[in-house]
């Protein structure tokens, strides 16, 4: 298939496969290069993305559109002098041809027209990404280089971007027509676009696979389980793909290769993978159900069915089968839109900077809906309105999101004010990413999002006595935060039964707000603080260069002294002493029960070490934000595995903390540092670093912890004993909240 692609779509020549013919001249092709010399390529100053028509507009304005309507394309514009419609064209693509083509066919079509006005032109668009390609210089799309060439030809005709569907006359008047041309327009015809011709070379390659999975011999026994081929990834475990092949210690198997004198079981039977799972006596504390008569009669008829059941004379009938529709195998934009995600548009930016380490790779789905929702909480009240200006989108979440199950920011959410003040996005950049962001797309569509004008929430005393308490009262909401939620903890021995602690742990959920709001006043605090430094640094060396960064860097290391931190450097140092008084060898070898026990009792100081590093970290652990992570303190067995990957690796004991001398830092600084410099970094470098250890530190306070680890173990204790659930362990580590729910 992908010869075939090349062949056609890059060498330009034809070519068969499956039967098909498949001519080059009837699919895009790159153009040579443009012959216009850059210095007289002016398209640039004459082309507009403000988003509105503005007041001083030309006697003669030109709206242009594309639109696809069930697989049928069309392109049109209209002309309108002195508020009244004077010409209108229509055109008829081909079904497969794309919007994009519309759109540009649109524009050519009406800059031709333009060339025989003589008068000065304004030419109104909503694709912007079509704009965009006439703007550029090394475009290889033969309709974008001829509109270009029709556009230099005359100075008088300007081009602009304007928003779609919201009101303007013109807009809505070519809209329409395009939509009519689907039916009715002139024909026109365009050169199919590359996708197209991908598009019929993968049809006609999934065709050829399945003829050939139906009728082959061999993969019989998969094929009874998959019989409709995909290009998606099936992730089976070792067994599975035993079960399924029946390529196993299986008499069938072994009697195939001779390595078995019979393929019967001990009890009789044909020894095969679905008789062990659910037949074999011999086997049955593991059986599993048998297929249903649905799945036989569904694979007898080929297809999806919808059968209706019912007992005549206490035995059970099928009284009908029909095909379900909707059971029926991929559609054609199926498999072109199968990998798209939900986007809010077609251009996005996500970044997983902060976020990324307390949720690193995918979570549960009940730790998803938990943390999210105390985000939102907490992100729409009053004291944080003014980060989400604008009405709440209905469809999409604003700020934070996620996407297959992992945890991101949105990159344009975080810049509600960049048309406000471009030089504040930039800095507030500094603080989210460490730098400045070189990407002026993402701040233009920050404020295409967030309107022009900016919005004010509150007076300018409010937001100072925010800033003040922002950066005075972080550290007393830290103390209060630590002091309320002291001992914070859910007994499961009050409640009668498991649906009533249910109920309590619902109405707890938004006891996280108040921990997440002080985690975001302490971040804000270190954001700013951290600006206030990089700023310093900033006006010392004139301007933003690598020293800026590298000092910024260097004044910032405090790693000894923040508790995340401190958490690796602690469990190296308890990696050394267990080196000291264990080889790496024997400790590897260990079974992790054994261990753990030698590590429990032992009296030596890798044992003292250990429970000390319980005593002080037991509350932490690998992805400690999902609900369904235990704890080191309540699974110490998975702290011991990280801990026997770790012995060998650390031979010396290189953390001892020495007192750091602010002059011999200030000295090794690249920065031309003066003396107005030194004041102001001896005054705000200790807050910084302040700032930092209390953000962290409300990162990974207990109480951030309590309450999702309370969750599923508690009500696996209360839930034991229902047929439902065989241990309270398996309990714990399913999806609990859904379970109760469905019960009751």
């Amino acid at each position: 298939m992908q010869s075939k692609l090349v062949r056609v779509g890059r060498l330009g020549r034809n070519c068969d496969y499956e039967g098909t013919h498949f001519d080059h001249e009837s699919y895009e092709q790159s153009s040579p290069p443009s012959t216009i010399h850059p210095a007289l390529f002016s398209l640039e100053d004459r082309i507009t993305h403000g988003g509105q028509v503005p007041s001083n507009r030309t006697p003669i304005e030109v709206y242009t559109d594309g639109s696809m309507i069930n697989d049928q394309t069309g392109s049109a514009f209209c002309v309108i002098a002195n508020e009244a419609i004077t010409k209108t064209w229509k055109a008829k693509l081909s079904p497969a041809n794309t919007v994009f083509q519309a759109e540009m066919l649109a524009l050519k079509a009406a800059i031709e027209w333009a060339n025989t006005a003589n008068e000065d032109v304004n030419i109104w668009s909503d694709s912007e990404s079509s704009l965009q390609a006439l703007k550029s210089f090394n475009v290889k799309s033969k309709i974008t280089q001829e509109a270009q060439m029709n556009l230099l030809e005359n100075a008088r005709i300007r081009l602009g971007w304007v928003k779609a569907h919201i009101g303007i006359k013109g807009n809505e008047i070519a809209d329409t027509l395009a939509k009519e041309a689907t039916t009715d327009g002139i024909p026109a015809s365009l050169p199919f676009p590359k996708s197209f011709l991908k598009k019929q070379l993968l049809h006609l390659s999934l065709s050829r696979w399945q003829a050939e999975w139906d009728n082959g011999e061999t993969g019989r026994s998969v094929y009874s389980i998959i019989p409709k081929i995909s290009n998606k990834q099936l992730h089976w475990s070792r067994e599975c793909i035993q079960f399924a092949t029946g390529h196993g210690p299986f008499p069938s198997y072994l009697k195939r290769f001779g390595l078995h004198s019979t393929d019967y079981c001990g009890c009789g039977e044909i020894g095969n993978p679905l008789h062990y799972a659910t037949r074999c006596p011999l086997t049955l504390s593991y059986h599993h159900k048998e297929p249903s008569p649905q799945f036989i009669i569904e694979k007898s008829f080929g297809s999806h069915r919808d059968l209706e059941w019912g007992f005549w004379n206490n035995t059970l009938h099928i009284f009908q089968s029909r095909p379900v529709t909707s059971g029926s195998g991929e559609t054609d934009f199926e498999i072109d839109h199968e990998f798209d995600a939900p986007l809010r548009c077609e251009g996005d930016y996500f970044a997983m900077c902060n976020v990324g380490e307390v949720l690193p790779g995918a979570t549960s789905p009940l730790g998803l809906d938990i943390t999210l929702k105390y985000f939102k909480t907490v992100l729409t009240s009053r004291r944080f309105i003014s980060w989400n200006p604008g009405e709440l989108p209905r469809y999409y979440p604003r700020g934070i999101m996620s996407m297959y199950r992992h945890v991101m920011f949105s990159g344009i959410d975080l810049y509600p004010h960049a048309k406000e003040d471009p030089v504040q996005a930039q800095v507030s950049s500094i603080g989210l990413f460490g730098r400045i962001l070189n990407e002026e797309e993402l701040f233009e569509m920050a404020k295409e999002r967030h309107g022009d004008e900016p919005l004010k929430f509150f007076t300018r005393e409010f937001y100072t006595k925010i800033f003040y308490k922002m950066l005075h009262g972080a550290k007393g909401k830290l103390r209060q935060l630590h002091k309320n939620y002291k001992g914070y903890s859910v007994s499961s021995d009050i409640f009668n039964d498991s649906q009533e602690l249910f109920g309590n742990l619902i109405s707890r959920c938004s006891d996280m707000s108040t921990p997440m709001g002080t985690h975001i006043i302490c971040s804000e605090v270190s954001n700013c603080l951290n600006l206030v430094i990089f700023n310093v640094l900033h006006k010392a060396a004139g301007e933003i260069n690598t020293e800026v960064y590298s000092d910024f860097s260097q004044l910032l290391t405090t790693s000894r002294e923040v508790e995340s931190a401190d958490v690796p450097a602690a469990m190296e140092r308890l990696a050394y002493f267990i080196f000291k008084e264990r080889t790496p060898e024997d400790f590897k070898n260990m079974k992790t029960q054994e261990a753990l026990r030698w590590l429990e009792t032992s009296s030596s100081t890798a044992g003292e070490k250990y429970r000390d590093f319980l005593m002080k970290h037991g509350h932490r652990c690998l992805r400690e934000m999902d609900i369904h992570s235990f704890t080191w303190e309540t699974d110490p067995l998975s702290l011991v595995k990280l801990l026997q990957n770790l012995v060998g690796t650390v031979t010396k004991d290189k953390f001892e903390k020495k007192p750091e001398d602010f002059e011999k830092l200030i000295s090794g600084l690249k920065c031309p540092i003066t003396y107005n410099n030194k004041l102001a970094l001896r005054m705000f470098l200790p807050m910084c670093r302040k700032a930092v250890q209390n953000r962290e530190c409300s990162k990974v306070s207990r109480t951030v912890c309590g309450l999702p680890k309370v969750c599923p173990n508690s009500i696996a204790r209360t839930a034991y004993g229902h047929p439902s659930f065989p241990s309270p362990v398996c309990l714990s580590r399913t999806n609990t909240i859904n379970t109760f729910q469905q019960m009751a």
